[in-house]
């Protein structure tokens, strides 16, 4: 919850609880035979002084077989770090067409895909159970030879051991303790050789944690960063450059584009061409790979994050809400809000007739897949809604359906984004001709084009002859 979205934005669901349930092998380890031999490693060393005490040559025995034991854990560690990567690519693989498909379940009946996603499930499921089978069979191959040279190490100890009595070395006496202690020596690197999966997955854990340990919570980042006790509005891109990772194709670049206070910025372009994305820069949910980004005169980079977003409004594509009722996700944005002020915002989203429709109306429980189940056109409604709620300087809306817009709830956002200039800042998503009309200036992102900022007269009769040329 504390690491910035950037770090894990790129990580799907499922991958995110793999990662997990990895650290789960460090409390194995700790609870399980592994570690005891790890305790009873140390008085190896008095074991082997004692069988050099009293066989003198026959110490020779249980030091080969612990070079022996050396080599076959480093060889089986070499091939197993390889197999347990391939066995872990291909589980998250699998979990993530898993999800993705309960998700998707409608669309993909819908559309008559079900054999194809079957054959392809099969694929994976059958990727991963053979990547599962090699890590397996390499792990009794290795148990098997570290049982070959206990066996191996048994009887060359009663073997040299008798050669050692006749030749009046040691007596029978001491081959007996001797074997006890060759024994003692040889368990625990037996252990060791047959836990190397386990071994191997433990070091993964562990350098995970260490790496999610090094890394700074926004909070933490937060103690050297300026902090706005208001907004007022202003923002600025200066030559911002956007790219999905650093190998990733460039989604705009050289955007160069300034929002005085209470102006209202309409942003165009096809789809892909990384609307949504400036509004998530600005909120610092993504960071640009070039370029200064400025709010109220300060580098976003110098701002609190956290305490920047809650003073920020914003309607997602696709909005969210948390377990409890529609009263309590409205209040989420003003805890302060007035039964009247959730009544207003509700109506002006053309919200409160069908809320008011259900049986607990705004006590009504939603959020969880046994809760109830909002339609998407009424999430969109209630996401304006909690906009209309929060009273911020900048409200930032993503492209709403087209079905919403023509509708009583666009003609209300229509009117309301016409009294709102002059008093919150707004940067509005859309391709609607009559919501650009409203701006004071457009930005016309145009994919690997440089992007076209200008007048809201000059870049509508650009996209016009732009349409004229495509037809």
């Amino acid at each position: 919850i504390g690491l910035s979205p950037t770090l894990i934005e790129s990580a799907s669901i499922s991958a995110q609880i793999a990662r997990i349930k990895t650290f789960e092998a460090v409390r194995d380890f700790f609870s399980g035979s592994a570690f005891l031999s790890f305790l009873e490693a140390p008085f190896m060393l008095l074991a082997v002084a004692a069988v050099a005490f009293i066989a003198g040559p026959l110490v020779f025995v249980p030091l080969a077989m612990l070079a022996g034991y050396l080599c076959l854990f480093l060889w089986a560690r070499s091939r197993i770090r390889v197999t347990i990567r391939l066995a872990a690519k291909a589980s998250s693989a699998r979990q993530q067409f898993t999800i993705e498909s309960f998700e998707k379940l409608s669309v993909i009946r819908g559309h008559g895909l079900a054999d194809k996603w079957q054959e392809k499930f099969r694929h994976l499921s059958g990727r991963e159970m053979m990547v599962h089978f090699q890590l397996g069979w390499l792990g009794m191959v290795t148990e098997s030879l570290a049982h070959a040279l206990t066996v191996l190490a048994v009887v060359a100890t009663v073997g040299f051991g008798v050669h050692l009595i006749w030749a009046g070395v040691m007596s029978s006496g001491a081959l007996v303790a001797s074997m006890i202690l060759v024994w003692r020596i040889l368990t625990p690197f037996y252990s060791l050789c047959t836990m190397v999966p386990r071994l191997e997955q433990l070091r993964n854990s562990v350098q995970q944690v260490n790496q999610l340990m090094d890394i700074e919570t926004e909070a933490e980042q937060a103690r050297s960063f300026s902090q706005l006790p208001s907004l007022k509005g202003a923002i600025s891109f200066h030559r911002v450059c956007l790219r999905y990772g650093e190998e990733g194709d460039v989604v705009f670049d050289d955007l160069t584009f300034e929002a005085k206070p209470g102006d209202l910025i309409a942003i165009t372009g096809g789809n892909g061409t990384g609307k949504a994305s400036v509004l998530k820069l600005i909120k610092i949910l993504s960071r640009p790979s070039d370029g200064i980004i400025r709010i109220d005169d300060f580098d976003v980079r110098q701002l609190d994050a956290p305490a920047l977003r809650r003073q920020i409004a914003y309607v997602p594509k696709t909005p969210h809400f948390f377990h409890g009722s529609i009263a309590q996700n409205l209040r989420y944005a003003n805890p302060m809000a007035s039964e009247t002020d959730i009544q207003n915002a509700l109506e002006l989203a053309d919200a409160d007739q069908e809320i008011m429709a259900l049986p607990q109306g705004l006590d009504t429980i939603i959020g969880m897949h046994d809760a109830h189940q909002l339609t998407s056109s009424l999430a969109t409604r209630l996401s304006l809604a909690r906009a209309y709620l929060q009273p911020s300087a900048i409200l930032l809306i993503d492209e709403l359906p087209n079905s919403l817009l023509s509708d009583k709830a666009g003609r209300n956002l229509k009117e309301y984004l016409a009294r709102s200039k002059g008093r919150r800042t707004i940067l509005l998503c859309t391709y609607r001709e009559d919501f650009m009309k409203l701006a004071d200036s457009i930005v016309w992102l145009r994919g690997a084009e440089r992007p076209v900022v200008g007048s809201r007269d000059t870049i509508l009769t650009s996209l016009q002859e732009h349409m004229e040329l495509a037809a």
